[in-house]
C-alpha cells in the first residue's frame, strides 16, 4: 500500500512538473498573447486575459503576486505593476480559465514562461479572475499604442468632448459639424483656448466625434460675436472667461492620435499668466462621411470621390463596427490581428467615412471570415488614406488563422438615434 501511495505521489509530481513546463513550451509552438479587459478601466489596468489555442481566457488569482503582475505589465509595454487585484475586481471573464497557480520570479519576459499548472488545469471559477494595475509609464523604447480608448476616464484625463453650435445654420445640421469645442475634465465642461490651436488638433477632435475630416474655420464671424459679448458685462461669458477654471489652456496634437488624452494638454495657464490672453474659444468645422452627407446637404460631397472601396466591415449590424475585410486581386479577405492597434484601426475607420477608432478588436470577436487572409503585422502612421497604404507582411505558411481576424469599433456621429446598417452582398 505504501509503495502504491508513493507511486501515485510520484506520478502526480511528474504530471505537475510536466504541466508546469507546458505553458513555456507551448509558447514556442502556438500563438499566445496577453491583454487587459473588464469594466470601468483605463488602458493600463484590467482583468488579465490570455489568448491560447484560438481562444481568449482568464487567469486564476491562486498564488498570483506582484512579481507575476510585473511580468504581465512589462509584457504589455509598461514599466512596472503598481498592484494587482483578486476576486474579479474588473468583472468576471468568459470562456476558459487558462492559467492557475502562476508563480513568477519577476524577471520573465512573458507570463507564459512562469510556472503554472498548465493550460486549462485549474480548480477555479471566474469569480477568482485576477487583474493588474500597471504604471502609466511605458518601457524605454516601447510605445504603448493600445487596443482600446473607449473606457479612458477619471484622474487627469479628458473624459468627453463635444461641439456646441453657435450659428443658426450650424444648429440645423444633423449631425452637428461646426461649433465651439468643449471638453469634460474632472467632471466639469470647459472650453479650450484657441491660442496655438491648429488643424492637427481639429483632426483629432473631429475623429472623436465620428468625422473623418476637418475644415479650416472662418473665425471672423465668431470673433465678432465674441467681441460683442466681451463689451457687455451682463453676459455669462464676460465673467466666466476671467476664471482659470473655465479654460483648457493649451492643446498640442500630432494629428494621428485616437483621443485627446494622447495629445499634450496644458490644463491651466501659468502662475503669472492671464487665462487665454488675446484668444477666444476654439471653433472647429468637421467633414461628415459619405453615409451622413444626405442629412447634411451636398456641401461636402466633393471631399469624397466615388471609387472602388478597398475595405469594408462585416459581421455586425451596428454602424461603424465589424470585422475588417480588404480587397486584393479581386478577392475580399481578412487581416490577421498580429500587432493590430488603434493607429491601424483608425485608418480603416476614416477610410470608411467614420471617425477615429474607439477600439482595435482582436481574436475574431465579430466572427471569423472566409477566404484568404491578406495582411498581417499592419503598421500605419495614422495619416494613410487607406489601410492598403500601410506597410504589412504577407501571410504565408498558415501563420494566421481566421480565429485571429482583426476588427474595429469606430466613433460615429451622434444622430439622436442608434444607426443601423444592412450589409450588402459583395
Amino acid at each position: 500500500m505504501k509503495g502504491a501511495v508513493q507511486g501515485l505521489f510520484l506520478g502526480t509530481v511528474l504530471l505537475l512538473c510536466s504541466a508546469r513546463t507546458a505553458s513555456g513550451q507551448a509558447a514556442g509552438r502556438k500563438k499566445i498573447r496577453v491583454r487587459l479587459a473588464g469594466e470601468k478601466r483605463t488602458d493600463y489596468e484590467g482583468r488579465v486575459e490570455v489568448f491560447y489555442n484560438g481562444q481568449w481566457g482568464t487567469v486564476c488569482d491562486d498564488d498570483f503576486n506582484i512579481q507575476a503582475a510585473t511580468v504581465v505589465c512589462r509584457e504589455l509595454g509598461y514599466e512596472e505593476a503598481r498592484t494587482w487585484a483578486h476576486s474579479a475586481t474588473y468583472g468576471q471573464g468568459k470562456g476558459p480559465i487558462w492559467l492557475d497557480n502562476v508563480k513568477c520570479r519577476g524577471d520573465e519576459t512573458s507570463i507564459f514562461t512562469c510556472e503554472s499548472n498548465g493550460w486549462g488545469v485549474n480548480d477555479c471559477k471566474h469569480s477568482e479572475d485576477v487583474s493588474v494595475v500597471c504604471s502609466e509609464k511605458p518601457l524605454a523604447g516601447f510605445e504603448v499604442i493600445g487596443q482600446s480608448l473607449s473606457t479612458l476616464q477619471g484622474g487627469n484625463k479628458v473624459e468627453k468632448v463635444r461641439i456646441r453650435p453657435l450659428l443658426a445654420s450650424a444648429r440645423k445640421r444633423n449631425p452637428v459639424t461646426e461649433g465651439v469645442v468643449e471638453v469634460k475634465y474632472q467632471g466639469k465642461w470647459k472650453q479650450v483656448c484657441d491660442v496655438g490651436w491648429n488643424l492637427n488638433n481639429s483632426r483629432v477632435v473631429c475623429g472623436m466625434l465620428g468625422f473623418p475630416g476637418e475644415h479650416k474655420v472662418n473665425m471672423k464671424i465668431y470673433r465678432k460675436q465674441w467681441d460683442l459679448k466681451m463689451k457687455n458685462p451682463k453676459t455669462r461669458l464676460y465673467w466666466a472667461i476671467k476664471k482659470k477654471s473655465f479654460w483648457i489652456h493649451k492643446v498640442s496634437c500630432n494629428g494621428n492620435e485616437a483621443h485627446l488624452n494622447r495629445c499634450r494638454i496644458q490644463v491651466s495657464a501659468g502662475k503669472n499668466q492671464l487665462p487665454c490672453e488675446n484668444g477666444i474659444h476654439v471653433v472647429i468645422s468637421c467633414v461628415a462621411g459619405p453615409a451622413f452627407l444626405q442629412r447634411n446637404g451636398n456641401r461636402f460631397k466633393k471631399a469624397f470621390q466615388d471609387k472602388q472601396a478597398l475595405a469594408r466591415l462585416k459581421g455586425r449590424a451596428q454602424t461603424g463596427e465589424g470585422r475588417v475585410e480588404v480587397l486584393k486581386n479581386g478577392q475580399w479577405g481578412t487581416i490577421c490581428d498580429d500587432g493590430w492597434n488603434l493607429l491601424a484601426a483608425s485608418v480603416v475607420c476614416r477610410e470608411l467615412g467614420f471617425g477615429n477608432a474607439k477600439e482595435a478588436v482582436m481574436g475574431a470577436l465579430f466572427g471569423q471570415g472566409v477566404g484568404p487572409i491578406h495582411m498581417r503585422r499592419v503598421s500605419c502612421t495614422g495619416f494613410e488614406a487607406s489601410i492598403t497604404d500601410c506597410s504589412f507582411r504577407e501571410v504565408i505558411d498558415g501563420i494566421c488563422k481566421h480565429e485571429e481576424d482583426a476588427a474595429v469599433r469606430c466613433h460615429v456621429p451622434q444622430m439622436g438615434f442608434r444607426d443601423k446598417v444592412i450589409e450588402k452582398t459583395h
